[in-house]
Protein backbone atom coordinates (compact mmCIF):
# COMPACT_ATOMS: atom_id res chain seq x y z
CA UNK A 1 0.00 0.00 0.00
CA UNK A 2 1.41 3.39 -0.63
CA UNK A 3 1.84 5.88 1.24
CA UNK A 4 -0.77 8.56 -0.08
CA UNK A 5 -3.06 5.34 -0.09
CA UNK A 6 -2.64 5.12 3.57
CA UNK A 7 -3.33 8.88 4.13
CA UNK A 8 -6.65 8.57 1.99
CA UNK A 9 -7.68 5.96 4.40
CA UNK A 10 -7.06 7.30 7.20
CA UNK A 11 -8.74 10.62 6.16
CA UNK A 12 -11.50 8.37 5.07
CA UNK A 13 -11.51 6.50 8.64
CA UNK A 14 -12.12 9.47 10.33
CA UNK A 15 -14.32 11.00 8.03
CA UNK A 16 -12.24 14.54 7.36
CA UNK A 17 -13.40 16.10 4.12
CA UNK A 18 -10.89 17.34 1.30
CA UNK A 19 -13.00 20.32 1.62
CA UNK A 20 -11.39 20.68 5.57
CA UNK A 21 -8.04 19.57 4.49
CA UNK A 22 -8.50 22.12 1.33
CA UNK A 23 -9.37 24.70 4.07
CA UNK A 24 -6.84 24.61 6.46
CA UNK A 25 -4.35 24.00 3.40
CA UNK A 26 -5.35 26.82 1.42
CA UNK A 27 -5.99 24.41 -1.90
CA UNK A 28 -8.80 23.18 -3.33
CA UNK A 29 -10.48 20.04 -2.24
CA UNK A 30 -9.76 18.73 -5.76
CA UNK A 31 -6.11 19.30 -5.51
CA UNK A 32 -6.29 17.46 -1.91
CA UNK A 33 -7.76 14.39 -3.88
CA UNK A 34 -5.50 14.52 -6.74
CA UNK A 35 -2.43 14.31 -3.98
CA UNK A 36 -4.83 11.49 -2.33
CA UNK A 37 -5.69 9.33 -5.31
CA UNK A 38 -2.45 9.53 -7.11
CA UNK A 39 -3.23 11.51 -10.12
CA UNK A 40 -0.82 14.14 -8.88
CA UNK A 41 2.05 13.84 -7.14
CA UNK A 42 1.91 14.64 -3.23
CA UNK A 43 4.27 17.39 -2.23
CA UNK A 44 5.90 17.64 0.35
CA UNK A 45 4.86 20.06 2.31
CA UNK A 46 1.44 18.07 2.67
CA UNK A 47 3.09 15.33 3.84
CA UNK A 48 4.93 16.86 6.47
CA UNK A 49 1.44 18.38 7.85
CA UNK A 50 -0.10 15.58 7.78
CA UNK A 51 2.53 14.03 10.12
CA UNK A 52 2.50 17.11 12.02
CA UNK A 53 -1.19 17.68 12.54
CA UNK A 54 -2.16 13.24 13.04
CA UNK A 55 1.27 12.26 14.41
CA UNK A 56 1.19 8.76 12.81
CA UNK A 57 3.38 5.90 13.43
CA UNK A 58 5.68 6.72 10.84
CA UNK A 59 7.06 3.38 10.36
CA UNK A 60 3.96 1.72 9.32
CA UNK A 61 3.68 4.96 7.55
CA UNK A 62 6.79 4.64 5.40
CA UNK A 63 7.87 1.08 5.26
CA UNK A 64 5.29 -1.17 6.55
CA UNK A 65 2.22 -2.77 4.23
CA UNK A 66 0.14 -2.40 7.61
CA UNK A 67 -2.80 -0.53 6.50
CA UNK A 68 -3.55 1.38 10.28
CA UNK A 69 -1.04 4.24 10.77
CA UNK A 70 -2.79 5.67 13.64
CA UNK A 71 -0.18 5.77 16.81
CA UNK A 72 -1.80 4.86 20.21
CA UNK A 73 -2.53 7.76 22.64
CA UNK A 74 0.18 6.58 25.44
CA UNK A 75 2.81 5.56 23.28
CA UNK A 76 5.46 8.03 21.94
CA UNK A 77 7.29 6.27 18.65
CA UNK A 78 9.68 9.44 18.04
CA UNK A 79 10.37 12.36 19.67
CA UNK A 80 10.09 15.80 17.01
CA UNK A 81 13.86 15.32 16.38
CA UNK A 82 13.99 11.86 15.15
CA UNK A 83 10.63 12.43 13.03
CA UNK A 84 12.38 14.95 11.57
CA UNK A 85 14.95 12.78 10.81
CA UNK A 86 12.74 10.07 9.67
CA UNK A 87 10.91 12.74 7.14
CA UNK A 88 14.57 13.53 5.80
CA UNK A 89 15.99 10.13 5.36
CA UNK A 90 12.23 9.02 2.98
CA UNK A 91 12.71 12.78 1.33
CA UNK A 92 16.09 11.58 0.41
CA UNK A 93 14.82 8.70 -0.69
CA UNK A 94 12.14 9.92 -2.86
CA UNK A 95 14.23 11.82 -4.31
CA UNK A 96 16.89 9.57 -5.67
CA UNK A 97 14.19 7.40 -6.75
CA UNK A 98 12.97 9.96 -9.07
CA UNK A 99 16.18 12.08 -9.84
CA UNK A 100 18.73 9.10 -10.78
CA UNK A 101 18.82 8.40 -14.35
CA UNK A 102 20.49 5.14 -14.24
Amino acid sequence: MEIREKILLYFTKNDISFTEIGKELGISDVSVGHYLHGKRKMPMDFLVWFIRKYNPDLKSLFYEENENIVAEEKNVYFSNNDKAEVILIEMKRILKKHLDTK
